[in-house]
């Protein structure tokens, strides 16, 4: 009955389509100052992982990589319950976030891309802003 539902972060963009990723007043997205456009994309199961690298580094050494959050959605762990206050049902579900599989993926399409190991240092996850959930 459950397929696997996958819930991703949304990030907010302009009407042209770009990323809002440069604001340096604002938290998020603008306070890391990231490229607007994704470095690569990422095929990971049966959804794609975007990848963007930190502006103004020009080292090797210090280029730093942020990727697209993803949250999987744990069908086992899926409960409808009636809620006697409010009168209505109430769904909850545990999901992963974070996974060791998930992160040696992004690593590997990095260094592949790069032509040398990408430490796991030098990727962390994007900020959530925003939830939206796709079946």
């Amino acid at each position: 009955m459950f397929e696997r539902v996958v819930i991703f972060a949304l990030i907010t963009y302009l009407a042209d389509g770009a990323a809002l990723v440069n604001k340096p007043a604002i938290l998020g997205w603008g306070a890391i100052e990231v490229s607007p456009k994704a470095f690569i994309v990422l095929e990971y199961h049966n959804f794609q992982v975007s990848i963007y690298k930190k502006e103004g580094v020009d080292t090797a050494a210090a280029q730093q990589f942020f990727y697209s959050p993803a949250l999987i959605l744990e069908p086992s762990q899926t409960k409808t319950t009636f809620d006697y206050f409010s009168g209505g049902y109430k769904t909850s579900f545990k999901v992963k976030m974070w996974y060791p599989e998930y992160r040696q993926a992004i690593q590997e399409a990095l260094s592949s891309e790069l032509g040398r190991n990408v430490s796991k240092h030098a990727i962390r996850m994007l900020p959530i802003e925003e939830i939206r959930i796709d079946s």
